[in-house]
């Protein structure tokens, strides 16, 4: 996730952030000591360059005191990173200030590099891909180069010298997270078809605790959305308080998917999938995965 502080609207765009990087306009230090990096960069004058990137997993510490300093500064400055808590001060402060815009534009300026690699490894094996299946694979693949040789590999010998429609793709190489995704709205909207979906996901090799992962993070939305509700608050303040969103677009389509749930019935599904991951964890066999979660669909229907 990208953390955008800028005195300049126009750098606040994504293809605008995107650019810089590529053309290496911005000097990047790592966040694990973002406080001394940040102290480093003001006193040596390091804002000469159009934009700086602190990056790394998270930010550890919970104070924003040394990020306010860069509100000063006419440059855009950059956090890559991939959680801030909310629930910390430097979360509620990066999402309360009007100056910063939280997007997710790590994918595009990533998205050349993956795109020459896939280019690369489909003329070697001399594989003929369409505009359009070229696109279905990145989207399916990801950032991940060694499914990608993989998948590349068995399309090459399923499909020889012929050329490669999208439309021909999704059997052969399912896009993980759609499937994903499908399976966690499915949870509270067709209970019925859980225990089917769970198992295709096992057979395409998705590993349990990522299916689980995904389901604890749309239930955990969908939950803090309808204690919202049930709350009296406004579709702004579930969006800022609660989900800590940067603008409640999205909150309007999650009060569409609790319509019929409450809040108690989000909170036993929330507590069930985090028993169920600790007890997989523990050593609980994967196959019985599927009827777990059919168990808590049912009592959500």
């Amino acid at each position: 996730m990208l953390y955008v502080i800028a005195g300049d609207d126009a750098f606040r765009k994504s293809e605008k952030i995107a650019e810089i990087i590529k053309v290496g306009g911005c000097e990047r230090f790592n966040v694990t000591t973002l406080e001394d990096a940040i102290s480093d960069a003001l006193s040596l004058g390091l804002f000469s360059k159009k934009a700086m990137v602190f990056e790394g997993k998270e930010i550890p510490y919970k104070d924003s005191k040394p990020l306010e300093p860069l509100l000063t500064i006419e440059n855009v400055v950059i956090l890559d990173v991939t959680t801030v808590d909310g629930r910390t001060k430097l979360g509620k402060w990066l999402n309360k200030q009007k100056c910063v815009e939280r997007i997710n534009a790590l994918n595009q300026f990533q998205e050349d590099k993956i795109k020459a690699e896939l280019a690369m490894r489909s003329l070697k094996l001399g594989l003929d891909l369409s505009i359009h299946a070229k696109q279905y694979l990145l989207e399916a693949v990801g950032p991940d180069i060694g499914r990608m040789q993989r998948e590349l590999e068995l399309i090459k010998a399923y499909f020889g010298e012929d050329q490669v429609l999208a439309t021909e793709l999704p059997a052969l190489v399912p896009d993980y997270a759609q499937n994903s995704y499908q399976l966690a709205k499915a949870l509270t909207e067709e209970p019925e078809t859980v225990y089917e979906r769970t198992q295709s996901l096992i057979n395409l090799g998705i590993h349990p605790l990522q299916i689980l992962a995904t389901l604890i993070n749309r239930i955990e939305k969908l939950m803090l959305t309808a204690i919202g509700l049930e709350s009296g608050l406004k579709r702004e303040k579930i969006a800022e308080e609660l989900l800590h969103l940067p603008d409640n677009g999205r909150v309007f389509y999650l009060i569409k998917d609790v319509e019929y749930l409450s809040a108690k019935q989000l909170q036993f599904a929330f507590v069930e999938l985090c028993g169920l991951t600790h007890r997989l964890k523990r050593g609980t066999r994967s196959e019985r995965l599927p009827l777990e979660l059919a168990l808590i669909a049912s009592k959500l229907a």
